[in-house]
């Protein structure tokens, strides 16, 4: 018996920033340990920790003040400029 689905709904996300580090004695990108934060100049204490995704590029969701950016309907080159420093 085979189920069909329907989806529903797709939600995007995009990356305010996303860094990939390179660990040359490794090889790598994929770098054990590793934590890098990103936070708004002008408050320091919304630190978020940034995650690798599977390509190894850490990127930096739910950072303050760029929530109208991470999840909006449009491609990010038109929404470059919109986000706060």
């Amino acid at each position: 018996m085979s189920v069909a689905m329907q989806r529903l709904e797709v939600l995007a996300r995009h990356a305010a920033i996303g860094v990939r580090f390179w660990d040359v004695s490794g090889a790598t990108s994929l770098i054990d340990g590793l934590q890098v934060e990103v936070f708004p100049r002008a408050n320091p204490r919304a630190a978020k920790l940034m995650k690798a995704n599977p390509s190894g590029v850490y990127v930096g969701h739910a950072v303050s003040g760029l929530h109208d950016f991470e999840y909006s309907d449009v491609d990010p080159p038109a929404l470059w400029g919109t986000a706060e420093a």
